[in-house]
């Protein structure tokens, strides 16, 4: 391809990267996200390096390679910034990434939610019309501790008469503890599609 031709081709897309470089730079100096031009920037900068790069493996005029190269340099200096570009990235990834995955899952997230809901409102359904059927969930100390906490003469509804505050605090950190691994379990059981189960109290995860 001649040169002239390779200008009046790709010459609108650099000028948009310059433009871009300023919108990056300016928000910046302001402390102000610009959240979709970090998006654009990882992809456009490539596509600037594959210019550069056949512009030079051409033999294309030296001014020419020349404003590619400044074009490019401005373009690393944004994306291999050191200070400070961790955070950047994290909000980029907040305000524009995430969104756009999740949009983008969206079917499987509805999926989720639905089995994940759905199974709880119909075990909950299940236990309300045949009242025996909860000892096919919780075995019969659970369910007798259970009715002592929410029984109608509790003043405390869902504590036990005879717990204290050094006792809430032992307990909201093992809550903590044992959601967060909940959690961890139920990322590691996804990978594997739901196959394995682990016991943790008497509580299984499967």
């Amino acid at each position: 391809m001649r040169q002239q031709a390779f200008e009046s081709r790709h010459r609108p897309f650099w000028s948009g990267f310059g433009a871009l470089l300023d919108d990056v730079e300016r928000s910046l100096r302001r402390r102000r996200l610009d959240a979709a031009a970090h998006a654009r920037l990882p992809a456009d900068y490539r596509c600037l390096c594959t210019h550069y790069a056949l512009a030079r493996s051409r033999g294309y005029s030296p001014l020419l390679v020349a404003e590619l190269q400044h074009l490019v340099r401005r373009g690393h200096a944004q994306l291999y910034r050191r200070e400070g570009d961790w955070l950047w990235r994290v909000i980029a990834f907040v305000a524009g990434g995430f969104p756009r995955a999740l949009r983008a899952q969206v079917g499987y997230l509805w999926l989720a939610l639905i089995l994940f809901v759905g199974t709880g409102l119909l075990s909950g359904f299940w236990c309300f019309a045949d009242g025996e059927s909860i000892y096919s969930i919780l075995d019969e100390d659970q369910v007798a501790s259970m009715e002592a906490m929410y029984k109608p003469d509790n003043e405390r509804p869902g504590r036990s008469a005879e717990r204290s505050a050094e006792t809430d605090f032992v307990m909201f950190g093992y809550y903590i503890a044992n959601n967060i691994g909940i959690g961890f379990r139920t990322f590691a059981g996804g990978i594997l599609f739901g196959i394995g189960h682990t016991t943790d109290r008497g509580n299984q995860l499967r």
